[in-house]
């Protein structure tokens, strides 16, 4: 079975942190058998064309000099075309960039499967010239944001009319779609998987020991880009008011992004860093070991598909106090390990922070919700629930 994969973000080399959970759908499709063609951008850390874990990887530079290149960084394309004139009118010349990209590929493919509601547009095109079955998985970003503007409204719906299957990593997306006139029969839930053997549990202790963190005070940690979806700038206000009523609080900051340095500004003119620490990107490999490290995690997003960050932290048995959105309650009505707080409010994330530590979080039903979380959440089973629907469009 050969798959042609769109998308519009993938780790720049083995290891980088960038779309890891695309990477992970694809190996786990690898060893159900499926032949893998990732088509997406290069960055200047890219190889054009890379094999790994028997991936085959396609890139492609979408505007010249490179290091200009604006759409596809950070916060990704939805959020760029928001934000940056540059990114809008690269929009175009990527567009085009993938399309030709892509043709080799698709042609030679049993089925083409895009990645987000800007790569199925190009899916669309593709289907039409070769006439090969297209799926899409949307993730929350890009069709919450074409959804609030008219033109990529139009769009999104020509997108959704033409797909022949329709997945969603959370049930919310797929709610949205029905109430926009999609067929129920197009529309299926496959939730991101969570690599358990990399996400376990480890002693608290022996993480801070071996990362050199803080070793007698709570630690609140934060791991995602450093952009406004994310909400990073309400954590810090929260941890303003916080320490004013609470010593012996640390928070530790993974991640980088365009508000970097208007973040650092802020811990910088508020007096917070003693309380504070940027510790930049980490490589994925040594994230579960800073959750373990952790007591709380920390996700105040004003909007999400469904988080990773959240079932990583589960997966390793650490508390979570997030933003009360759809996609962090999906997780919660599965496992409620943690608290929920209302988005851009940093006073009540810092009363849900201070409430947080006074709960006693290791109860008797712990280990056994724990237990059916881990074999719930595996890349095994998004990748079995992909193959199901790839052979219900080849028959």
């Amino acid at each position: 079975m050969k798959i042609c994969m769109l998308t519009t973000s993938f780790p720049s080399y083995k290891g980088d942190v960038k779309a890891p959970f695309i990477y992970a759908l694809c190996k786990a499709l690898t060893k159900q058998g499926a032949k893998i063609d990732v088509v997406s951008s290069a960055d200047g850390k890219s190889k054009l064309e890379e094999e790994y874990d028997g991936i085959s990887i396609h890139r492609f530079h979408y505007f010249f000099p490179h290091k200009l290149q604006r759409l596809t960084k950070d916060g990704g394309i939805p959020q760029n075309l928001k934000e940056s004139f540059l990114a809008k009118l690269q929009f175009p010349l990527y567009s085009l960039k993938l399309f030709l990209r892509s043709m080799k590929y698709a042609k030679k493919s049993d089925i083409i499967h895009c990645q987000w509601s800007y790569s199925a547009l190009i899916g669309v095109f593709l289907k039409k010239m070769y006439k090969k079955p297209l799926m899409m998985t949307e993730r929350g970003s890009s069709a919450n944001i074409a959804l609030k503007n008219a033109l990529m409204r139009k769009v999104l719906l020509y997108v959704l009319k033409h797909c022949d299957v329709i997945t969603a990593n959370n049930q919310h997306q797929l709610k949205d779609f029905l109430k926009l006139g999609v067929q129920r029969e197009k529309l299926y839930h496959t939730p991101n998987g969570i690599n358990m053997q990399l996400f376990k549990p480890k002693g608290k202790k022996e993480s801070r020991a071996k990362l050199k963190l803080i070793k007698n005070k709570k630690i609140l940690l934060y791991v995602g880009r450093l952009v406004k979806v994310k909400g990073p700038d309400y954590f810090l206000e929260a941890m303003k008011e916080l320490v004013k009523k609470r010593k012996g609080v640390h928070c530790y900051i993974i991640g980088d992004g365009r508000w970097e340095k208007k973040l650092k500004e802020y811990v910088k003119l508020n007096n917070l860093r003693d309380v504070v620490t940027f510790l930049g990107a980490k490589p994925l490999q040594t994230i579960p070991d800073y959750i373990n490290a952790a007591d709380f995690l920390v996700l105040p997003s004003l909007a999400e598909g469904k988080p990773n960050a959240v079932g990583e932290a589960f997966a390793c048995g650490v508390p979570v106090i997030a933003s009360d959105i759809p996609g962090s309650r999906e997780y919660f009505s599965f496992f409620p390990y943690g608290l929920l707080t209302p988005a851009k409010d940093a006073k009540k994330l810092a009363q849900t922070i201070e409430k947080a530590f006074m709960k006693n979080w290791k109860t008797k039903t712990f280990t056994t919700q724990h237990t059916k979380f881990r074999k719930k959440y595996t890349w095994e089973y998004s990748a079995r629930e992909c193959v199901k629907l790839y052979k219900k469009l080849l028959h």
